[in-house]
């Protein structure tokens, strides 16, 4: 018991702590590659007879991602851990992630088409959730109020090709103090997502997590997001996917060359697979 009060301490300061480190990131015309997927369904199983119920998952996904212009493409893959106890009014859980992605970049003006073409990306983050639980009967429970929390480093040729574009943007309208400043900033990679979702049990083996939520992200480029889930599981096996609207700010909409370009595609989907014991 001590063990797991000290896991839940641990829970509370991350997400505590995330809501009050912020360090602004520098206007740009381009987010972070992993933009909408960053948010994961994390599994938790159902506590039973007022018992506390803990399990591990190691699961996979794959990421539709943003585009942050017409035509263009982003996808990227994750792998990820955690753990995740539930007790009869309370479930959290705390893990890691790791991703690769690629973003392809098309249509620049002419000034810069020379940074046209496929830029990758890599990286990874923690990730923590902590739910307050009612069980509605002992089939069906459900997590009122639930905050997801997320933090990632992300690196790579496409964070290379971002801090080029600042430059050359940056020397051509005469700023030479920017022009040679790193712009890439840790801690606004910083994410959060109260949701509140149903553990419904079907029979002995199958349960169905539906889930419903909002997010916001500490970064300039990145406003409010909604999204709706589904997670199917069979015993260990878990299947889940997630569907976004992903907010933007004008911020990333500076120049006239790049005001006459069109937007790009705000929603996002992921598919994903996790087991658990």
């Amino acid at each position: 018991m001590i063990r797991k009060t000290k896991g839940l301490k641990l829970i509370m300061q991350f997400c505590i702590c995330s809501s009050i480190l912020f360090i602004s990131s520098c206007r740009t015309y381009y987010g972070d590659g992993l933009a909408g997927g960053i948010y994961t369904h994390m599994q938790s199983p159902m506590a039973e007879d007022e018992e506390s119920v803990s399990r591990n998952y190691f699961g996979g996904k794959y990421n539709q991602d943003v585009n942050y212009y017409e035509n263009e493409k982003n996808e990227s893959a994750e792998l990820s851990y955690h753990y995740a106890v539930s007790e009869e009014h309370l479930t959290y859980a705390i893990g890691a992630f790791g991703f690769l992605g690629n973003y392809q970049v098309k249509n620049l003006p002419s000034k810069f088409e020379d940074l046209n073409g496929d830029h990758s990306y890599y990286g990874g983050g923690v990730r923590a959730k902590v739910a307050y639980n009612i069980p509605l009967s002992s089939k069906t429970h459900w997590r009122v109020i639930g905050l997801q929390s997320s933090w990632h480093i992300e690196r790579g040729d496409y964070t290379r090709f971002k801090d080029k574009l600042r430059q050359l943007e940056n020397i051509e309208n005469g700023d030479a103090i920017n022009s040679g400043i790193n712009t890439t900033h840790d801690f606004s990679n910083l994410s959060f997502y109260p949701y509140t979702e149903f553990a419904i049990k079907m029979g002995e083996s199958w349960q169905l997590t539906p889930q419903f939520g909002f997010g916001f992200r500490l970064n300039e480029l990145i406003a409010l997001r909604g999204f709706a889930g589904l997670n199917i599981s069979y015993k260990g096996l878990h299947i889940w996917g997630t569907v976004q609207d992903v907010g933007m700010s004008l911020d990333r909409v500076l120049l006239s060359d790049f005001s006459s370009r069109q937007m790009g595609n705000n929603n996002h989907f992921q598919l994903g697979m996790a087991f658990s014991f």
